[in-house]
């Protein structure tokens, strides 16, 4: 039983993260490679 409810759980937090991934990780993705952008042109 507790197998199961851990399997259930995973797959629900597998659909949020698809939704974050469509709507916020859209941003963090743009943050992370501006982020990257200025690291690279300070060096």
């Amino acid at each position: 039983m507790r197998q199961g409810h851990a399997k259930s759980r995973h797959s629900c937090f597998r659909q949020q993260s698809r939704k974050g991934i469509n709507e916020e990780g859209r941003e963090d993705l743009i943050k992370k490679i501006n982020e990257h952008a200025t690291n690279v042109d300070g060096k």
